[in-house]
């Protein structure tokens, strides 16, 4: 007969805590990637990436500046041009995925 095992857990946010740092350093690659793939004009942009540490193992990388929304996807100008997105987060997002496996 096979032995048993029987596990309790006593600390259930111990995987949580295990896989922080992981998660943490996927966060600091995601928003400096982003920053340097930033086109620069004033530097704005670039400097609004940053990460926040939601909880344990839960962060989020966001940009303060109001224009990042028409920069990253593009707008169309009053007269109807159309300007081109330039997708400094999103290229960085794929890269990511690609380094770190899938990422919500």
């Amino acid at each position: 007969m096979p032995a048993r095992s029987v596990f309790t857990v006593t600390h259930p946010n111990a995987p949580m805590e295990a896989v922080d740092p992981d998660i943490f350093l996927i966060a600091f690659d995601l928003s400096d990637k982003a920053r340097a793939g930033s086109p620069y004009h004033t530097g704005n942009l670039a400097d609004g990436y940053h990460y926040v540490r939601l909880g344990t193992a839960h962060y989020a990388v966001r940009n303060g500046v109001p224009y990042w929304r028409f920069v990253e996807f593009g707008f169309r100008r009053p007269d109807g041009t159309p300007e081109a997105a330039r997708p400094a987060f999103g290229r960085a997002l794929h890269e990511a995925r690609v380094r770190w496996g899938a990422l919500r």
